[in-house]
């Protein structure tokens, strides 16, 4: 079943039952599938959801009339950043019922043992909500697919490429894509603007690419024009990737944060500085992020 979010939401004319209430609990259940997500919750404080529909409750409108208010997730939603304009067209495809079960228990116990288990106790994490795909839908009436998106309170999950990737791959990518999305927030601003501009500052005028269209990717070979530098480690990159007409180029902000994200996930210290010690900016980046996974409560194993 697909289901259409909204671009905005329009005031409420009706009142409340007089009180807020805590929607984002997860209560006690027999059903297996709940069971584990109460757990995860009763241990972690990580409240993860199957639908956007998380609850209701009876409230009374100005006429004393008695309706039912259903609360959904802000799934796109993130004030002073990305906010749900951009996805006025978002389609979630929901996990079907029928196979609801057997998908999500392995996908849960993996994020429990392998992301809310590596936090240290006491970190607030968003909601995860897991969607069998999510996607937009341009003006032009084309589908593009959406990786997972890092909203206001809820990290919403697309579960499309696991099938391909595995579960051990699935997870740990999706848990870099979750950091990408926390440290491109308007909250992590002053941060990311320190991290990029430790490469920035290496050649004046230097922009990264704003995508990998052709007319929006920078060359490598343009990046280290001006400069002393041949390898685009020197510049500070640990990656860089091919524009859609094939020329290697340096990579877009999003994707140098992920690259470092996924280095300090997979590298010890010690192995990294092995392999990339004599690219000072590459060391410089390499332990900004580490530091700032640490702040941010993650537990890492090295």
């Amino acid at each position: 079943m697909f289901l259409l979010i909204w671009g905005c939401d329009k005031e409420d004319d009706l009142t409340p039952s007089g009180h807020e209430k805590e929607w984002m609990v997860i209560e006690d259940s027999d059903d297996p599938l709940d069971k584990l997500r109460y757990e995860i919750f009763r241990d972690y404080g990580v409240p993860t959801y199957y639908n956007d529909t998380i609850g209701s409750e009876e409230r009374v409108d100005m006429l004393g009339n008695t309706y039912t208010y259903y609360e959904r997730l802000k799934i796109f939603y993130y004030p002073g950043g990305a906010t749900s304009s951009n996805y006025s067209g978002a389609i979630l495809d929901f996990v079907d019922e029928d196979v609801r079960e057997s998908v999500l228990i392995p996908v849960l116990e993996s994020f429990r043992d392998k992301i809310f288990a590596r936090f240290e106790k006491g970190t607030r994490l968003p909601a995860f909500f897991f969607a069998d795909s999510i996607g937009t839908v341009n003006l032009r009436g084309e589908y593009n697919r959406v990786e997972s998106y890092y909203g206001y309170n809820t990290f919403a999950v697309n579960l499309d490429s696991l099938p391909f990737l595995g579960m051990e791959k699935f997870t740990s990518k999706t848990l870099t894509t979750y950091f990408t999305g926390l440290l491109s927030s308007s909250a992590q601003s002053g941060w990311k603007s320190a991290f990029l501009n430790v490469t920035k500052s290496l050649k004046q005028g230097l922009e990264y690419s704003s995508s990998m269209e052709s007319y929006a990717a920078v060359s490598l070979v343009e990046a280290l024009q001006g400069t002393k530098f041949t390898r685009k480690e020197e510049l500070g990159f640990v990656v860089s990737c091919n524009s859609k007409s094939g020329v290697e180029s340096i990579p877009t902000e999003s994707i140098d944060l992920s690259s470092y994200i996924d280095k300090v996930l997979t590298y010890t210290e010690v192995k990294f500085e092995e392999e990339y010690g004599e690219f000072e900016p590459v060391m410089v980046k390499f332990r900004m992020m580490r530091n700032k996974l640490v702040e941010l409560g993650y537990l890492l194993k090295n």
